[in-house]
């Protein structure tokens, strides 16, 4: 197969067919930006059939789309639109980076900078205390860790500032996993939490995720006003409470 993997992962849980799917996409390049079956057949070293009901499958995902007269595909407009997310994510990383910069030395606090993936918080941005955060704490703060969203701050943040279906799904779909005696694991007190979130602009983390840490997040827009990811402030105490 011309563009084929150079490894599969060996667990039963791989799935293949997803991996033939991307593997497709891979294939449509700068060089080859539009392609017809024989051409991606080829390169798959697979038959037109088999390559035709994935491609099929593709364009109704909105990954491909189909010229209706010439038959040949090209890339859709999902992945345009994803990569546009991931390029607002960065550009509000870069904006805010100097105002991060500036609360961990006026603070003393590590600062971070989260936005919602899947039913958890993803930090995309991380200006770290280096006296602070050992522990559990400390790998929970880099860039790529994913937080639970029930029990802290920047996790309430960004629950607070979804569509209110959005939410219902969410809380619908999600365990509430208890990590402290503090952690709140009831959907209606979570929700009735979340409408105080939404009504304030800002959270509260009191060693709900973790004994001894605090912390608070508010919420942070993007280019159009809309918004985009959360920035809190983490501590242990006693180093700093709560209310300070």
């Amino acid at each position: 197969m011309g563009i084929r993997s150079g490894a599969r992962l060996a667990e039963p849980r791989y799935s293949q067919s997803l991996e033939t799917g991307l593997l497709i996409m891979q294939g449509f390049t700068s060089q080859r930006p539009v392609q017809g079956i024989a051409d991606v057949a080829d390169q798959m070293e697979a038959s037109r059939s088999t390559i035709h009901r994935y491609m099929t499958t593709l364009v109704a995902l909105g990954m491909l789309e189909q010229d209706p007269r010439s038959r040949r595909y090209r890339v859709g407009l999902l992945p345009a639109d994803l990569g546009k997310a991931v390029l607002e994510v960065d550009r509000v990383v870069a904006a805010i980076g100097p105002t991060m910069q500036r609360l961990r030395r006026q603070t003393g606090c590590t600062v971070r900078l989260g936005v919602l993936e899947g039913t958890g918080a993803l930090i995309v941005g991380s200006q770290r205390s280096w006296e602070k955060g050992q522990g559990l704490l400390g790998v929970q703060l880099r860039r790529g860790a994913r937080l639970p969203c029930h029990c802290t701050a920047i996790g309430k943040v960004l629950l607070s500032t979804m569509e209110p279906r959005a939410l219902r799904e969410w809380l619908s779909s999600t365990a509430l996993r208890r990590h402290t005696p503090g952690t709140v694991v009831g959907k209606r007190s979570l929700t009735d939490l979340l409408a105080t979130v939404a009504e304030h602009g800002v959270a509260e983390e009191d060693e709900e995720h973790e004994q001894g840490v605090v912390g608070i997040a508010v919420p942070v827009s993007d280019s159009a006003g809309a918004p985009a990811a959360a920035l809190g402030l983490i501590a242990h105490l006693p180093d700093i409470t709560l209310e300070q």
